[in-house]
């Protein structure tokens, strides 16, 4: 994989709609296996995960602010 193909599959991993596909179609999927949590607790697990997304999309952001004092 070229490092143009990984930023692009990079970019279509943090949007917000392939997302909320991804984890539709999942609950779907552990339903129909009935292993499936119920609704809340699923939403929350969703919601934990996008955060951690986030949070780490934001910290990565963040450059080497340490100066050299030597």
């Amino acid at each position: 994989m070229t490092k143009k193909q990984r930023d692009a599959l990079i970019k279509r991993l943090k949007n917000p709609l392939f997302l909320a596909a991804l984890a539709s179609g999942l609950y779907q999927l552990l339903v129909r296996y009935n292993v499936a949590p119920d609704a809340g607790t699923y939403q929350l697990y969703v919601d934990l995960v996008n955060y951690v997304l986030l949070g780490a999309g934001i910290y990565s952001t963040f450059g080497n602010t340490e100066t050299n004092t030597k």
